[in-house]
């Protein structure tokens, strides 16, 4: 199941992905390491949440130049 997971995560297009649904995996991916036992799948799991986390940092930018220009 683990190998299924991850591999349904790396594949993911995480450069096209909303907003929403990047809280969305983080939520889900926040679980999944809660639940980690193995320190590979958790280094492996930790990577994407980095992934992830950089993605909503860039969502987040022009939404922040467009509130200060407000």
């Amino acid at each position: 199941m683990e190998g299924l997971l991850f591999t349904i995560f790396e594949d993911l297009d995480i450069p096209a992905l909303s907003h929403e649904e990047c809280q969305d995996s983080l939520y889900y991916l926040e679980f999944l390491l809660e639940q980690e036992d193995n320190p590979e799948s958790f280094i492996k799991y930790q990577m994407l949440k980095i992934n992830l986390i950089d993605r909503l940092s860039e969502i987040s930018k022009p939404n922040k130049l467009r509130n200060k220009r407000v």
